[in-house]
């Protein structure tokens, strides 16, 4: 998702920097003439790296993941451990230290949360990711507020996309046939940043049977494990 994203980033003329643990591996398939640093959220000295640099940002998209499909009992605790740094601990982490560094400089950014629908849906052997998910957005929504009182003209955009062929299941029995094109969903979450007139906006992006996306907005009720109603 983070590689799509960046591709249409450039393609709207804006200058993508691509971060992540694998740049100096994956580096021949970004974007020409972007920029790229490497970073790892899982290491506190690795963000504290990252701004020994002086830039400043106009969109930061936070999309870091990771997919461990296995029952809870049977995870590791390493597992455990690094996906929680990877998708929460770390990320917060970083956005800490990034909003010090524009409030230094008194500079607004948009935030956009690349979140799941995992987040409010339930999944067979994922609790961990999920719940992580959900973290994510729930942070991302109590964060608001107090990013756009210390950085005025600020914005926030949280997105809950559905299944997408991308790495994320490389490593699972998932049947990925049918699920979205991640080109697509970049020129969506893009669209609806640009369009974005509001301090903060939520958008579902589901995924129909064909694997076409379906966008909607608001926030979702959480599903219940047995389908029981409210």
């Amino acid at each position: 998702m983070g590689l799509a994203l960046a591709w249409e980033t450039q393609r709207r003329i804006i200058c993508p920097i691509i971060t992540g643990r694998s740049v100096h591996e994956s580096f021949s398939k970004f974007p020409p003439d972007c920029r790229w640093k490497a970073l790892d959220l899982t290491k506190n000295i690795s963000i504290e790296d990252f701004f020994e640099f002086d830039d400043c940002f106009d969109y930061v998209f936070w999309v870091s993941g990771r997919l461990i499909e296995k029952p809870f009992i049977d995870l590791e605790s390493q597992e455990l451990y690094e996906m929680t740094l990877l998708h929460y601990v770390g990320p917060i982490e970083f956005l800490r230290n990034l909003i010090r560094s524009q409030i230094e400089y008194q500079k607004s950014f948009h935030l956009v949360t690349i979140s799941s629908t995992s987040s409010w849906r339930v999944r067979n052997n994922q609790a961990i990711y999920c719940s992580l998910q959900a973290a994510k957005s729930a942070f991302t929504v109590n964060f608001v507020r107090e990013l756009v009182r210390d950085l005025p003209g600020s914005k926030v955009t949280l997105i809950h996309p559905g299944g997408m062929k991308t790495e994320l299941f490389k490593d699972t029995n998932t049947d990925t046939s049918n699920f979205m094109d991640p080109d697509v969903v970049a020129k969506i979450i893009w669209d609806e940043v640009e369009s974005q007139d509001s301090l903060f906006k939520e958008v579902q992006i589901m995924r129909n049977d064909d694997g076409t996306p379906d966008v909607s907005y608001g926030p979702r009720m959480p599903e219940l494990p047995f389908g029981e109603k409210v």
